[in-house]
C-alpha cells in the first residue's frame, strides 16, 4: 500500500488505499509504535498513510511514546520520522528542544528525522532555530554535532556559520567531514575549504569532503584541485563523481585535465573509474583516453562487421574470454554467475545471455550499446535547483516527483518535483568503445563467452 504514495491516486484507487490503511492497521501500528516501520526515512510516504488514519491521534501517541524508558534507539528513530512525517511547526519544534529529550542520542535522532522533514516536505519548528543548534554546535556529543551540522546544512542557518567553521577546523573525522559539507550548502569559507585541500597530512576522508564542499562553492577552484588530485595518483574513483554531479563539472574537467600533467597509469586509472561510474561523456573519455594510451573509438557499426564477427567469433576460447570479461572491466558493471558480495550492479545481469540473444545481437549489445538500450535500463538525469546532478534509473511513477535508483545503490530516491530543474533521458549507462583497445582475438574469445554464458558452467 505504501507504494500507492508515489502515484497520483484517482478516487477508487484512494479508496482502496485508505481500505488498506484501515484493515491492517494491527500490523502497521504496532509496527510503528515500536519503531519499526521508519519508511527508510521518506516523510511524504509515511504521512501518506498516516494522515488516513488520523494525524492528530498519531501524533500525541508518538509524543508519549518518545518519553517511554522501554524504547530502544532503534525504535525511537523510526517514531521521531513518524512525528517529523505528519507533525507541524509546534510538533516540531517539540522535538527540536534539548529539554524535552533524556540524553543526547535521543535529540540527536530527533535532529535526524528533523533532516527528513525538511528535505522531504520543506518544514521547519516554529521559533527560534539558532540557539539549539549553537548549543548543540558547542557540545561535546560528536553524534549531536553531527546531527546538528547536517540541519545547518539544510536550512541553511548562516548564523552559525562561526559553530561550523570551529568544527571544520579541528574535531573528530566524521563531525569535521559534516562541518565541510555544512559549509558547502551554506555556500561559504572557499579559503578554508582550499587551506584543507592544501593540507597534505589531512586524511584523505576529510580532503574528499573540502573537495565536495568546494564544487558548491567554486566548481573552477574545484575542478583545480580535483584535477592535481588525480594526476598525483588519488582515487578517481572517490573523486571523479564530486564533479559529474555538479552542473558544469565535466565540461570543466575536461578543459582542466585536457592541459594538465597527468601519467599513462594515472589517466588509465581515471578512465577505469569514468566508466564504472556509467558515464558516457564523450568529450571526458577522449582526454583521458589519449592521455593514457588507449584508442578511444572502435568500428563503425555495419551488418557485414557483425556477420563477419559473429564467423570469427566461432573460434574463440571462452576460457580465455571469461579472463578478457574480467580485465575489460565487465564484471564491474555486469554480474555473470554468482554475484560478488556487497557489489551492486549498473547494467543487467549476463548469466544467461546466450541462452536470450543471438550471437550477432551480442555483438552490437557489446560494440554500440546506444543502438538498443534494455528496457529499464535507460538512464534519466536529473538537475535540481542547487545544480547538483542525479543520475540512475527512474522507477516507474505518476507522482509529479521523482523516484530515482542512483547507479550503484540499492536505495531509492526521491526528489521533489519543486527541486527538479531539468530532466532529461541521458540512454545507456554503458560507455561507447569500451572494446577499443581490444586486440582482436580478445574481442572474438569475449564474445564466444558471453554466447556460453547459459547459467552453467561456459564452454571451451
Amino acid at each position: 500500500a505504501e507504494a500507492v504514495t508515489r502515484h497520483a491516486r484517482d478516487g477508487w484507487i484512494d479508496y482502496a488505499f485508505t481500505q488498506a490503511v484501515h484493515h491492517h492497521e494491527r500490523y502497521w501500528r504496532p509496527a510503528l509504535t515500536e519503531g519499526r516501520l521508519g519508511f527508510g526515512g521518506d516523510v511524504q510516504s509515511m504521512a501518506a498513510v498516516l494522515e488516513k488514519r488520523g494525524s492528530r491521534e498519531l501524533l500525541n501517541v508518538l509524543l508519549r511514546l518518545t518519553k517511554s524508558p522501554d524504547i530502544d534507539a532503534t525504535a525511537r528513530h523510526g517514531i521521531f520520522n513518524g512525528i517529523a512525517s505528519i507533525g507541524g511547526p509546534n510538533e516540531l519544534r517539540t522535538i527540536f528542544e534539548k529539554q524535552f529529550h533524556a540524553d543526547p542520542a535521543s535529540q540527536a535522532a530527533a535532529f535526524v528525522a528533523l533532516h527528513h522533514a525538511a528535505a522531504g516536505r520543506n518544514a521547519k519548528p516554529a521559533g527560534d532555530l539558532i540557539a539549539p543548534l549553537k548549543t548543540a554546535l558547542t557540545g561535546k556529543n560528536p553524534k549531536l554535532q553531527t546531527a546538528a551540522l547536517a540541519l545547518a546544512g539544510q536550512w541553511k542557518t548562516g548564523e552559525v556559520a562561526a559553530e561550523i567553521r570551529a568544527l571544520a577546523k579541528a574535531a573528530p573525522q566524521p563531525v569535521q567531514i559534516a562541518a565541510l559539507s555544512a559549509l558547502g550548502q551554506l555556500d561559504r569559507e572557499e579559503a578554508l575549504l582550499t587551506e584543507v585541500l592544501a593540507d597534505a597530512k589531512a586524511a584523505g576522508p576529510v580532503r574528499l569532503a573540502a573537495l565536495e564542499a568546494l564544487s558548491r562553492v567554486d566548481l573552477t577552484a574545484a575542478v583545480m584541485h580535483g584535477s592535481k588530485m588525480i594526476a598525483d595518483g588519488n582515487d578517481p574513483a572517490k573523486l571523479l563523481p564530486v564533479f559529474l554531479a555538479r552542473e558544469g563539472g565535466p565540461e570543466l574537467l575536461v578543459a582542466v585535465l585536457g592541459k594538465a600533467k597527468i601519467t599513462q597509469a594515472a589517466a588509465g586509472k581515471a578512465l577505469d573509474a569514468l566508466r564504472a561510474a556509467g558515464s558516457s561523456d564523450a568529450a571526458l573519455t577522449k582526454v583521458l583516453s589519449k592521455a593514457a594510451g588507449v584508442a578511444a573509438t572502435g568500428p563503425v557499426y555495419s551488418e557485414e562487421y557483425v556477420r563477419d564477427l559473429a564467423r570469427e567469433s566461432l573460434k574463440g576460447n571462452a576460457a580465455n574470454g571469461a579472463v578478457v570479461y574480467q580485465t575489460a572491466g565487465c564484471a564491474a558493471c555486469h554480474q555473470s554467475g554468482k554475484p560478488i558480495a556487497g557489489l551492486a550492479y549498473i547494467g543487467p545481469d549476463l548469466s544467461t545471455i546466450g541462452n536470450t540473444l543471438s550471437r550477432e545481437r551480442i555483438i552490437e549489445e557489446v560494440l554500440w550499446p546506444a543502438r538498443a538500450v534494455k528496457e529499464g535500463y535507460s538512464l534519466v538525469q536529473v538537475t535540481t535547483a542547487d545544480g547538483t546532478i542525479h543520475q540512475g534509473y527512474e522507477q516507474r511513477s505518476r507522482a509529479e516527483d521523482v523516484f530515482l535508483t542512483p547507479l550503484g545503490s540499492h536505495e531509492t530516491l526521491r526528489i521533489p518535483a519543486a527541486q527538479v530543474r531539468e530532466k532529461k533521458t541521458a540512454g545507456t549507462a554503458m560507455p561507447p568503445n569500451l572494446t577499443a583497445a581490444l586486440r582482436p582475438e580478445q574481442l572474438r574469445d569475449l564474445i564466444h563467452f558471453l554466447t556460453q554464458s547459459r547459467g552453467g558452467a561456459a564452454g571451451k
